[in-house]
């Protein structure tokens, strides 16, 4: 986590770290000037464990969404505790 409080962002779960905090699972617009849309947010004891689930649930419905047609791109963010 920055100093300053904010998340931490990992494009790729094997990234994240292994310790408790609060997961956000978040889709991101690279090309876009837009914010990022909060799609889950988990407190857990393993974050790292808690993306990969969470990846394999939400991975069908995001590549048949429209985020995904828009160049949406998914991204985990980290804090923790």
């Amino acid at each position: 986590m920055d100093p300053d409080g904010r998340w931490t962002l990992y494009s790729r779960w094997v990234d994240v770290p292994r310790r408790r905090g609060r997961l956000a699972v978040l889709v991101a617009f690279p090309l876009e000037q837009r914010a990022p849309v909060l799609l889950e947010c988990h407190a857990t004891d393993d974050l790292r464990e808690t993306a990969r689930q969470r990846l394999r649930a939400v991975a069908g419905w995001f590549v048949a969404s429209d985020y995904c047609r828009n160049g949406g791109l998914l991204r985990f963010g980290v804090r923790w505790r």
